[in-house]
């Protein structure tokens, strides 16, 4: 049942409590209808729900086995590929009702990294944008690449270790 006192009033009305199933419908507002078939349902579940029950199975196996990371239309895909013909947003049902969800990259990743001070100065631009070198060990350039990760940014440096001459790279660590 989906009422919002059901669920509280649950352990009260499949036990056999001091007062009639019916005074406790009354007190909480829902209908008596609706309790016995409820009732009826969670004795005999419809064929839609426990073939649901079977494909969530399969589904949690599939998120699990890919580390969490599969999302509907990945799990959709590997379902297919396993034989088993379902619909794209009963996966998307499946999922969502059971609070599965895939990785994804959040907005806040995919902003720049690098945040202006508009008053600053910027460094002197010391090799005026050419990266050519006339003789070995003249221009240096190294590298920073930034790796969104689940705790935050990864900052991935490479230290100068890369030569420019004649549009050769060399490595210093020879």
């Amino acid at each position: 049942m989906n009422h919002p006192y059901v669920r509280s009033a649950q352990p009260h009305l499949e036990q056999d409590s001091q007062h009639p199933v019916e005074l406790l419908l009354r007190v909480l507002g829902i209908a008596s209808s609706t309790y016995y078939e409820w009732k009826k349902r969670a004795a005999q579940p419809s064929d839609r729900h426990v073939e649901d029950e079977k494909l969530l199975a399969e589904i949690v196996d599939i998120h699990t086995s890919s580390g969490g990371t599969y999302g509907s239309p990945r799990v959709h895909a590997m379902l297919q590929r396993r034989g088993i013909r379902v619909g794209r947003k009963r996966v998307e049902r499946l999922m969502r009702t059971s609070q599965l969800q895939g990785a994804f990259l959040r907005k806040k990743w995919r902003l720049g990294s690098t945040r202006q001070d508009p008053r600053a100065r910027p460094a002197p631009d010391l090799v005026e944008r050419n990266y050519t070198a006339e003789e070995p060990n003249r221009l240096w350039v190294a590298d920073a690449t930034r790796i969104p990760c689940g705790q935050g940014a990864f900052w991935l440096a490479v230290p100068p270790v890369v030569t420019r001459w004649r549009h050769r790279a060399a490595s210093s660590l020879q």
